[in-house]
């Protein structure tokens, strides 16, 4: 009655979960990336962890096209976002020291597009958590081609490869660049 083992004495207890185990190719994107940005090396790219209740692991997951592997205990709590730099003291002239930097990324954004790829695992074991191949011709909004807007995933819930499910500020708008927080286009399609 007060807790104390009895010697002697084992137990156990079964649990069974039922429900769907939610994993991070359903809630984790890539979900901004501003790779012409006017302030020289300022460029970057966001992902977004949309689910209310789980925090996904990424340690060793690597984001290609930016050469960057997220380190162990990599754990992305629900609805957070997580910023990757090219260069922080640059970010940080650009956008200031209010947005949370979650790391400096080795390689760099290419200004006439490439694909990037969220990616667990290697050779036949590699899952892709999250993809977009970005451009900075048509169907791509031109306003992220140099001229400061980033280029913002509008539905968080459909599939980054839709180019239709991305979208570019107004160059005068406040939220031209929403890094660590909702899209200006933010909704659903």
């Amino acid at each position: 009655a007060d807790g104390t083992p009895v010697s002697g004495m084992t137990d156990s207890v079964t649990v069974r979960y039922t429900g769907v185990i939610q994993q991070a190719a359903d809630y984790v994107g890539i979900h901004e990336i501003h790779y012409n940005p006017l302030e020289p090396g300022a460029s970057f790219v966001e992902l977004f962890n949309r689910s209310l209740s789980t925090s996904f692991d990424l340690s060793g997951c690597r984001l290609n096209g930016v050469d960057y592997t997220f380190p162990e205990g990599a754990v992305m709590p629900p609805s957070t976002y997580w910023v990757l730099v090219r260069d922080r003291a640059a970010f940080v002239m650009a956008f200031g020291a209010g947005v949370r930097i979650f790391d400096e990324f080795a390689g760099s954004l290419d200004n006439s597009g490439e694909r990037l790829s969220l990616v667990r695992g290697t050779g036949t074991n590699e899952v892709v958590i999250s993809e977009v191949r970005y451009d900075n011709a048509p169907p791509w909004p031109s306003q992220a081609e140099g001229l400061g807007s980033s280029l913002q995933r509008i539905d968080a819930s459909q599939p980054a490869w839709r180019v239709g499910n991305w979208m570019a500020a107004e160059t005068n708008s406040v939220n031209r660049v929403t890094p660590g927080r909702a899209n200006a286009g933010a909704g659903g399609l």
